[in-house]
């Protein structure tokens, strides 16, 4: 709805990221979880194919936002497994060019920043700063982005439980995955950046 619209825009850090920083990966991100979504809701076997493309493109896009799309790939092998078969073989062979890249660059994709850490820091798998990420003034998703509670409040009211309980557990794990970030408050970040493709909640 415009209501939803309006909030989402002025309430949240997406308008920073759309006018001050719009050469990041967060809002072309969000724009393709946003697409995966929309694709999922068609539910039939032409959208197959794109959710694939798609979901490639995420994870090219950015590789840690993989965990929002997670919930709904684990739900299509117990349901479908020749749909996520196929999801999942386009989604590599779109992927698969920035793989190329990495090898490229790196000489090995176990050598990607990503992994081997630096200047933005490395994964410990261990959400040693869940507190800091939710409430830290040094970016704390809901301190400075309070809107984001009223979003998870209201998923209890969604038309659609399944997806309420995908898109939640997708956070959870996006939530999991910055905590055990060693730099877990995003570095120069407005508000908490890596949760711009979260917006959708």
């Amino acid at each position: 709805s415009l209501a939803g619209i309006i909030l989402l825009t002025f309430g949240t850090n997406l308008l920073f990221y759309l006018m001050y920083e719009p050469v990041t990966s967060h809002v072309p991100s969000l724009f393709l979880f946003t697409t995966f979504l929309w694709l999922w809701e068609k539910d039939n076997n032409k959208t197959t194919v794109f959710l694939g493309i798609v979901a490639g493109l995420l994870v090219a896009t950015r590789p840690q936002d993989m965990v929002l799309i997670l919930p709904f790939l684990v739900i299509q092998f117990l349901h479908n497994k020749k749909s996520f078969l196929i999801i999942t073989l386009v989604g590599i062979l779109t992927f698969l060019p920035q793989i190329l890249v990495w090898q490229k660059l790196f000489g090995s994709i176990a050598r990607i920043p990503y992994v081997t850490g630096g200047e933005a820091g490395s994964l410990t798998f261990l959400p040693t700063h869940l507190w800091e990420v939710l409430f830290s003034i040094r970016h704390g998703l809901f301190l400075w982005t309070p809107l984001l509670v009223l979003g998870l409040w209201g998923l209890r009211f969604f038309s659609n439980l399944k997806l309420a309980k995908l898109l939640l557990l997708g956070f959870v794990l996006e939530v999991f995955v910055t905590s055990s970030w060693s730099q877990w408050w995003q570095g120069v970040s407005f508000g908490g950046r890596f949760f711009v493709s979260s917006l959708p909640l």
